[in-house]
């Protein structure tokens, strides 16, 4: 996950995981990038990945450039 981040120019400010019910990896983390059109470009990586199940990017906090 963290390779797969770094690759496309995110860093990660803190990241946990569980293991669900199903048996399936969570990850849940603070991510940053200096560029906003990161997080468009991971979502699409992460959409047709065949290991991911559902995913959420959601913007917060700092906006400064």
């Amino acid at each position: 996950m963290k390779s797969l981040l770094a690759a496309h120019g995110f860093a990660i400010a803190n990241m946990s995981y569980r293991i669900t019910a199903d048996n399936l990896f969570e990850y849940r983390m603070v991510m940053r990038t200096l560029d906003p059109n990161n997080a468009s470009r991971l979502a699409e990586v992460l959409r047709l990945h065949p290991s991911v199940r559902e995913f959420r990017i959601s913007p917060t906090g700092d906006t400064q450039r």
